[in-house]
């Protein structure tokens, strides 16, 4: 198994890296965010290790998920007790351990089940996504997406058209079925829409199903086409009446009721207004 470890380069070896040495891992530690993303492109890697330094760690977790890249499992190696699991984890962490130990067995788990579960590159009609890169294709075009709206295009695809829930799709993008709003999905399959050019009409769309989820409805290959504000071309001023006067819209003139009663005189009132 081949790991990446997210730490400062340069500074001391910390004694939890010898071990996983140990337990017949091979490591390579990178500094950056970048580094990372190159090392996962070439495939030969299996999963990331950060250990919990605090903030610092939790920034770089977020960028790392938001970023579109592998979908390698990414588990963090905090402290007894594992005071923030719950942030690494809303952040995007596959998952948390608070020793070695621990680290080890998660690691062998993720891994397997990562390599069960994902296919190198699936395919819908002319959409294809490459689980490796987290890349996504309509055709000849690419579609630059975050990693929740990759995983999230790939569980509707993975589904052949069939329909999703709302929870069922909670809990495999975010790893929770409770704490994700209903208008958080709605935002990320807006966003999901816009970049794979799927315009609503059937056969390109996400569907949204009233009171249970969405579907992903590609029935036939079509081409994306960007879409551009179309601009009437100025006319020239010599040849504005080459073709003839321009035919103006017809005044609209107020036709008189013909059951208009007359107008009768009201004698003043004796005792006043």
């Amino acid at each position: 198994m081949k790991v990446l470890v997210f730490q400062s380069i340069g500074g001391p070896r910390p004694a939890w890296l010898s071990q996983l040495e140990i337990a017949a891992v091979t490591t390579r530690s990178v500094d950056s965010v970048e580094a990372c993303l190159a090392h996962l492109r070439d495939g030969s890697f299996d999963a990331i290790v950060m250990p919990d330094n605090g903030a610092q760690t939790m920034t770089a977790l977020e960028l790392l998920c938001t970023s579109t890249g592998s979908t390698a499992p990414v588990l963090v190696l905090g402290t007894s007790g594992g005071s923030r699991l719950f942030e690494a984890i809303r952040l995007g962490a596959t998952d948390y351990a608070d020793d070695v130990e621990s680290l080890l067995h998660r690691l062998h788990a993720r891994v397997a089940v990562h390599a069960r579960e994902v296919r190198k590159t699936l395919r819908y009609a002319d959409l294809v996504l490459d689980v490796d890169l987290g890349m996504a294709w309509r055709g000849s075009k690419a579609c630059t997406l975050t990693r929740r709206e990759f995983l999230l295009a790939y569980e509707l695809v993975r589904a052949g058209g069939a329909a999703i829930g709302i929870q069922a799709l909670s809990l495999r993008v975010w790893g929770c079925s409770s704490d994700i709003s209903k208008r958080t999905i709605e935002q990320h399959v807006h966003r999901l829409r816009r970049k794979l050019f799927l315009d609503g009409t059937p056969g390109n769309r996400i569907q949204a199903i009233y009171g249970h989820g969405y579907k992903m409805d590609l029935q036939s290959a079509q081409a994306p086409v960007e879409r551009r504000k179309r601009v009437a071309p100025a006319a020239s001023p010599a040849g504005a009446w080459a073709a003839g006067p321009p035919v103006l819209p017809r005044e609209r003139t107020e036709r008189p009721e013909r059951d208009m009663p007359t107008q009768y005189w009201v004698p003043e009132h004796p005792l006043g207004a």
